[in-house]
């Protein structure tokens, strides 16, 4: 209990880093000689090395410098609690957040969407001597343990307890928040394929008639493209004739390239970030506006060429068409435009000049040109009607009435008919729709003799007999100057010869009615 006879080690203290002190003892005022220690007369918990990391140690004597004490101190007989022991403490040094080599860095890491998770890692600061073994889960991704699998970008850091693990197995710093150092995870977008359907957005064909409300226009996604956008009408893009692009839907018939404006291209790109979508990914389609069927019972529908009559020797009419309601873009029509057909059936050359009824037709050519001038309608051969080109004689003469069943027309006479009424033979011809004129002189009249049978008869609808009988009311206006002029060429008539004649031609005209009549029965 006598603390005089005590030697005690004094208490060391440094920070981690410091460097290594001397140490030494506290003599008891009875122990007068003292000898002289190096800190090789030491141990540290039990050890002859002395300590370098952090840590607080048991610093005693060793034998020989006891023996030493002893040997110089022979009044006393010591024992082993006469030699008190020290501590000697290490504390750890504070890190600079300048100095690198006390940092722990998590190493970026970087790869395309769909490729497999990486394994995430650390670098450590030359100081930071002791690592230790790291997971996955170790880290942490804005925060959160769970790893990202989208495209983007994200903070990697180490979480709480790996950092306490670290700070554990290199107690010889004391870490702060700095010393951990977050990396970054980046997830590329993935390019795709567009050969591959499943990588495409593909606008859907749609189609309407002309009229008709517009279609709702969608597309159909590749099964890669799992995020879909809602889309409407004002979300496409449709090419007009110019080859621009225009978010106009068109109207008119024909048909269009449509695709999605680049703005709703930008949509599904971003409702897709894990994607390189690319234009070609976006696929185009047709909008097809079809022609609006007509029915050619419907004059709305309808190109009529317009009926025109003239007088044998005036100039040629010009020869023009009706369009009906719907059709309003017209073309630049000439005669030439026009195929003429006689009561035979035969197409004339050219407009028709001699006296007659003729059908008067637009040319294949020119529907075609009326046809692409209005797509929006559905215009066949039987939209387009024929109209009726009637010359008509010079009346010197007078007029002669028919009435021939349901038709009534107008039969020039005899240039050189006479005054009076006239009872002739009933002659009865059956003529098709289209027939043209038929031109009979039924005999010449010197002034009170059998009058003209000159008849003009126009097909109805169905076959339609027409009578043409001597019974016609012949209001003769002609005066006796007119007698001695051929029926044929209003001429003087120079002799008797020439009468005979004109009978003769008269009555063969006449008995070629008959015949017609009697072949078409």
């Amino acid at each position: 209990k006598d603390a005089e006879t005590k030697v005690t080690v004094n208490d060391q203290t440094i920070t981690y880093g410091d460097k290594t002190p001397t140490f030494t003892v506290a003599y008891g005022d009875k122990v007068v000689n003292h000898v002289d220690l190096t800190n090789t007369d030491f141990t540290f918990d039990g050890s002859a090395t002395i300590p370098t990391n952090v840590g607080t140690y048991q610093v005693a004597l060793n034998d020989a410098a006891i023996q030493k004490i002893e040997g110089a101190n022979p009044n006393y007989t010591f024992s082993a609690s006469d030699f008190i022991g020290g501590t000697y403490t290490i504390n750890p040094l504070a890190t600079d957040p300048k100095d690198a080599e006390t940092k722990v860095t998590v190493n970026n890491q970087a790869i395309t969407y769909g490729d497999a998770t990486p394994t995430f890692t650390v670098t450590y600061g030359d100081k930071v001597v002791n690592h230790v073994d790291l997971t996955n889960a170790d880290f942490t991704f804005d925060g959160s343990a769970t790893i990202p699998t989208n495209v983007g970008t994200y903070q990697v850091a180490l979480n709480a307890a790996v950092i306490q693990r670290i700070e554990t197995a290199n107690p010889n710093y004391t870490f702060s928040a700095s010393d951990f150092i977050a990396g970054a995870y980046t997830i590329t977008q993935q390019a795709l394929d567009p050969s591959v359907s499943d990588n495409e957005v593909a606008v859907n064909d749609a189609e309407t008639t002309f009229g008709e409300s517009a279609p709702d226009f969608t597309v159909t996604y590749g099964k890669t493209i799992t995020n879909h956008v809602a889309l409407n009408n004002s979300d496409f893009e449709f090419q007009d004739a110019t080859g621009h692009w225009t978010n106009v839907i068109p109207v008119d018939a024909g048909t269009y390239n449509v695709r999605l404006s680049p703005a709703a291209q930008q949509l599904i790109k971003q409702a897709n970030p894990d994607y390189v979508l690319y234009a070609y990914n976006f696929l185009p389609a047709t909008y097809t506006v079809k022609p609006q069927s007509t029915d050619p019972s419907q004059a709305t529908d309808d190109v009529t060429v317009n009926d025109v009559t003239i007088t044998s020797g005036d100039k040629t009419p010009d020869f023009t068409v009706t369009y009906g309601s719907k059709l309003t873009h017209h073309v630049t029509l000439t005669n030439d435009d026009f195929v003429f057909t006689d009561a035979n059936g035969r197409i004339v050359d050219g407009v028709p000049t001699a006296p007659g009824v003729y059908t008067v037709a637009l040319k294949p050519e020119a529907q075609q040109r009326i046809m692409e001038a209005n797509p929006d309608y559905a215009l066949t051969s039987d939209n387009f009607k024929s109209g009726t080109f009637m010359i008509t004689y010079v009346d010197d003469g007078g007029t002669t009435t028919d009435s021939g069943g349901d038709t009534s027309v107008v039969v020039p006479s005899n240039p050189n008919g006479g005054s009076g009424q006239a009872q002739g033979p009933t002659t009865t011809q059956v003529v098709d729709k289209g027939q043209g004129i038929n031109n009979g002189n039924g005999g010449k009249d010197s002034g009170h003799k059998g009058g003209t049978n000159a008849g003009v008869t126009t097909g109805a609808a169905a076959k339609t007999t027409v009578t043409e009988s001597a019974n016609h009311v012949a209001n003769v206006q002609g005066s006796h100057k007119n007698t001695n002029r051929l029926p044929q060429t209003n001429e003087k008539n120079s002799s008797d010869a020439l009468i005979g004649l004109s009978l003769l031609t008269s009555l063969l005209a006449l008995f070629g009615i008959k015949r017609r009549k009697h072949e078409d029965e």
